[in-house]
C-alpha cells in the first residue's frame, strides 16, 4: 500500500530491496483488524519459507544489476537469522 512518494519511477536512483517472514496468523488478524487486504497480505497468510528467503533476495537483486544497469551498494543487511524464523512443517 505504498505511495506516489515512495513509488519507483524513471527518475530513482536508490532502492531498497526488502525480504521478510512474518507469522502468518498474526498477518491474517491484523488485515482484518485494518479492513486492509493486499496481493502480499494474502501471501504472507498463507507462510513464507524462510529457507528461501536470502536466495530470492539475491536472485531480485540479480536481476536489477543485469536489467536495469544497478550498481550493488552493500551486501545482505540481516536484524534476524535462521533461529528467529519458525522451524518447518514436515508434512
Amino acid at each position: 500500500m505504498g505511495g506516489a512518494q515512495s513509488e519507483v519511477t524513471a527518475s530513482t536512483t536508490r532502492v531498497v530491496l526488502e525480504a521478510a517472514v512474518f507469522i502468518p496468523k498474526r498477518v491474517r488478524r491484523t488485515s482484518r483488524r485494518l479492513g486492509l487486504k493486499s496481493e502480499s497480505s494474502l501471501r504472507f497468510e498463507r507462510g513464507v519459507d524462510p529457507q528461501a528467503l536470502t536466495e530470492a533476495l539475491d536472485r531480485a537483486a540479480h536481476w536489477m544489476l543485469e536489467l536495469a544497469g544497478g550498481k550493488l551498494a552493500s551486501p545482505i543487511l540481516s536484524t534476524g537469522g535462521p533461529g528467529d524464523a519458525p522451524a518447518p512443517r514436515v508434512l
